[in-house]
């Protein structure tokens, strides 16, 4: 299996995956592995436009294998490839995985039905076949409470007329583990997934390392200030994400008090450059909507956007003129700024009192600041506050008023 990230494959890529495939060829030949290299497959994920693809998937590429050259045809980003028993696309699109492990249940239920048997022997069939297969087969994926009950809805059903109960029958007599106890496929998976995630975020080699390298580019792309495995600032995984393994954990973490705690800060460290996160003061549901616009402007602590006194929300013009602002910007006043200054305001411009409450100093950074020797007169900078302009000063003292 090769796999190409970029659409440029007829030059860097696909150089580079040439490389790789030389180097691949060269340790077959050492250890004598005869390979039919036209068995081999293609992942390649290419750009969309109006939900096209910029690569036609049925034309075929020709790529040197050290010595061949062989014709291949890349797999569709949708169209899975088993590797181990377990079935990958370049989408990571769950619906064929779903499809089949409805499939499998369907067909063991099917033949269930039709024998004669009793309960105990379906049991052992439902935790010793379909449990650990569904574990197996969905392994690179999250399921959710939704999914998995309508898996187990077929079996159910054909358990309660074995039984010789009516279909309308209360699941419990079913759950209660002082009566049947079979293993429920969303418990089952709590158990199996957060077990190997725990062990992915806890790895000392190179799984450890990809694991710390992924959740800081994702830490990036969210734009959240704390790292994604201490709080995410989500109730929901955006639908650009949807298909991430690494974060459907967390949220299946978050979603069940399971909290992952004693960091360390040189691996997973917060992002500094203000005193209170925007995270931290307004909701999910605000954070989820504005997330990509807040990235685009540089905005990520509370700080960014308020006066220095901690009293007011600063202007829409007053933004624009910040240095971390792209130059860029379009002066109209964005659907971000109204939606929290109706959120953190009281009038539109003050701040509500449990934002001030937040900030321990009505002005920061007063602790790193030196003081300013008078008698000296010397020709430094200083500092102090306006209350007319409700602003900070800053200039040289060219003279005493010894009247005041």
């Amino acid at each position: 299996m090769a796999y190409m990230d970029d659409t440029q494959w007829i030059t860097d890529e696909k150089s580079k995956l040439e490389k790789m495939l030389y180097i691949a060829d060269t340790f077959y030949r050492l250890n004598d592995i005869q390979i039919n290299k036209e068995k081999s497959e293609l992942m390649m994920r290419t750009t969309t436009e109006k939900r096209k693809y910029s690569h036609n998937y049925n034309d075929k590429i020709l790529i040197k294998f050290s010595r061949e050259e062989i014709n291949i045809k890349a797999k569709h980003p949708h169209e899975p490839m088993r590797i181990l028993g377990v079935y990958f696309n370049i989408e990571h699109d769950g619906n064929y995985l779903m499809f089949k492990i409805k499939n499998e249940i369907d067909h063991l239920v099917n033949l269930m039905y039709k024998k004669k048997i009793t309960d105990k022997h379906i049991l052992y069939i439902f935790n010793r076949i379909i449990v650990p297969r569904v574990e197996y087969w969905s392994q690179v994926m999250a399921l959710s409470k939704t999914q998995t009950e309508s898996l187990i809805i077929p079996f159910r059903r054909m358990f309660k007329n074995k039984l010789k109960f009516a279909r309308s029958a209360p699941n419990a007599i079913l759950d209660n583990p002082y009566i049947y106890g079979y293993r429920d496929f969303y418990d089952n998976q709590l158990q199996a997934k957060i077990t190997d995630f725990c062990i992915q975020l806890n790895d000392n080699g190179l799984l450890g390392k990809i694991t710390e390298i992924r959740l800081k580019s994702l830490q990036d792309q969210l734009w959240t200030s704390r790292p994604l495995i201490e709080k995410l600032p989500y109730n929901r995984v955006p639908h650009t994400r949807k298909n991430n393994y690494i974060l459907n954990m967390l949220l299946l973490c978050y979603d069940n008090n399971i909290s992952l705690e004693y960091l360390d800060d040189n691996i997973f460290p917060s992002i500094k450059g203000g005193k209170i996160p925007l995270e931290d003061v307004v909701d999910n549901a605000y954070y989820s909507k504005h997330r990509k616009r807040l990235r685009e402007k540089n905005i990520l602590f509370l700080d960014q956007i308020i006066s220095g006194d901690k009293f007011r929300l600063l202007l829409w013009k007053e933004i624009l003129i910040k240095a971390y602002i792209p130059i860029f910007s379009q002066w109209k006043e964005t659907k971000w700024y109204s939606d929290i200054r109706n959120l953190i305001t009281s009038d539109g411009v003050h701040l509500n009192h449990n934002i001030t409450q937040l900030f321990g100093a009505r002005v920061d950074n007063v602790e790193e600041t030196r003081s300013y020797d008078i008698t000296k007169k010397n020709r430094s900078l200083v500092a102090c506050y306006n209350s007319q302009f409700n602003s900070v000063v800053i200039g040289k003292i060219q003279g005493i008023d010894e009247t005041k």
